[in-house]
């Protein structure tokens, strides 16, 4: 594990592979996750076999104000990158754990997933590196602007359960599908009529940022079964590897459904 001398905190809603976390010395705080009224432990594959099969899926909660304040604990300065504000209270949670100890810095990346699952990657690699507070209080405000993240929705039954078509269209109807944004809050760009062309729609998008250049970029997914393919596809368009590519967790899986495909990167500083 590598080690810096500012801890790096993010949440379970970045969808930050276990190893990567490990490797760069990385901080995950994860909400709860309930079922049937009981904490839930299970791993992501039983999760996605849950979802998959019909079954009532988890339901998952913001890490609280305590959970924060555990992970906080120390003498080291903590940069702290999470989910957007506005589609979690997760920032909240963390502000008010922070108080006012100046040692403590709470970035919103106004992203999602693995948007800011890259915000933390590379913030971490600047700390080992020996960027200071000061420092990566810059680079985050720098990455905040350059992360992006575009997804498939493949079925928006999951966000219809979850109380949370609103974020896409009221009047979407169960297995509508839909190719999103994300930039603080859910943007919907258009309602594709089946997969492949909702990948195409994707991809396209994506196409649209290449002239200004992409220098890191991840894949999460909602078990779904063409993801190879998929992550095959932009990367012959980027040219390059991705950084990851991870199953979704409960707190993003459980409202992107089966099939999700989302891919985050962070554009090249002008």
């Amino acid at each position: 594990m590598l080690m810096s001398s500012v801890l790096i905190v993010t949440d379970g809603g970045a969808d930050l592979p276990d190893g990567v976390a490990e490797s760069l010395g990385i901080r995950v705080v994860r909400g709860p996750v309930h079922l049937n009224g009981s904490d839930w432990h299970g791993t992501l594959d039983e999760f996605w076999g849950m979802v998959r099969a019909g079954d009532r899926a988890p339901s998952t909660a913001p890490p609280g104000r305590e959970a924060f304040a555990e992970a906080f604990a120390g003498t080291d300065p903590v940069c702290a990158v999470l989910v957007s504000s506005e589609l979690s209270r997760t920032v909240e949670h963390a502000k008010a754990a922070a108080g006012g100890d100046g040692l403590i810095h709470v970035v919103d990346s106004r992203s999602l997933s693995v948007g800011t699952g890259l915000i933390a990657t590379a913030l971490a690699r600047a700390a080992v590196l020996d960027a200071d507070l000061e420092q990566l209080k810059r680079l985050a405000r720098r990455l905040v602007d350059e992360v992006h993240v575009h997804a498939v929705i493949d079925d928006v039954d999951y966000l219809l359960r979850g109380g949370r078509a609103g974020l896409i269209d009221a009047r979407a109807k169960p297995g509508s599908r839909y190719v999103v944004a994300v930039k603080g809050h859910v943007i919907p760009l258009e309602r594709a009529k089946d997969r492949q062309g909702a990948i195409r729609r994707l991809l396209d998008h994506l196409a649209d940022h290449l002239p200004h250049g992409i220098e890191h970029w991840a894949v999460g997914h909602g078990a779904a079964a063409d993801v190879d393919e998929f992550t095959d596809r932009v990367q012959q368009r980027l040219g390059r590897p991705p950084e990851f590519v991870v199953p979704l967790g409960p707190s993003v899986g459980t409202h992107a459904g089966p099939g999700a495909l989302v891919v985050g990167f962070l554009a090249a500083a002008a």
